[in-house]
């Protein structure tokens, strides 16, 4: 109890940085604070304007939009603005809603609440994670091939991860390589169909 009240009174930042030092005890300082639906939003938004802000280094690392004009960059910036605030943040909670039915229906004790907290603290502590990969992605000398896959990849997989692990904690599963599982199939499956559907 001790270690969650000193959690909960840490900077939000150090909060996210030393999530990775202990995910299931990060998970429960939030849901110990009770958070609000206001709080959780919040931490949705501030999770989508980090990969805004990721977006925008892959944009500016992107060496093709040198040939943008500035009416175009402006739009793409301004796009990218919109889909990382809202588009994303509503797409957070048809994950939540469908994590926490499947949670509960896998015998989970979290309430939809609990489902909405696992999701968005996942996404914003897996965030610096993405723009680290878009970053490193950028400054990568080869163009092509399979190292901006790799390393999209491990981005991928650790906010897999933290999801899969923030989910159990919240459902009451001691184990959580179950949970991941079934999230990666369920990535693989909506990666798969969007491919599917955009050769149509």
């Amino acid at each position: 109890m001790t270690d969650i009240a000193a959690s909960s009174r840490q900077p939000l930042a150090l909060r996210v940085l030393t999530f990775w030092a202990d995910i299931r005890g990060s998970m429960r300082a939030l849901m110990a604070e009770a958070p609000s639906e206001g709080r959780l939003l919040f931490l949705a938004m501030l999770s989508g304007f980090v990969a805004f802000l990721a977006n925008v280094t892959g944009l500016w690392l992107d060496p093709a939009t040198a040939a943008i004009g500035p009416d175009e960059l402006t739009a793409r910036v301004a796009a990218l603005f919109v889909g990382a605030i809202l588009f994303r943040t509503l797409a957070l909670y048809g994950v939540a809603g469908i994590a926490g039915l499947a949670m509960r229906a896998a015998g989970g004790c979290g309430d939809w609440q609990a489902s909405r907290a696992a999701v968005f603290w996942s996404a914003l502590a897996a965030a610096p994670i993405g723009f680290a990969a878009t970053f490193a992605i950028g400054m990568s000398p080869q163009e092509g091939g399979w190292t901006p896959i790799f390393i999209q990849s491990l981005a991928s997989v650790a906010h897999a991860v933290a999801l899969s692990i923030c989910l159990a904690e919240v459902h009451g599963f001691r184990r959580a390589w179950p949970v991941f599982v079934c999230v990666s199939l369920a990535a693989i499956g909506v990666v798969a169909v969007v491919g599917l559907a955009g050769r149509v």
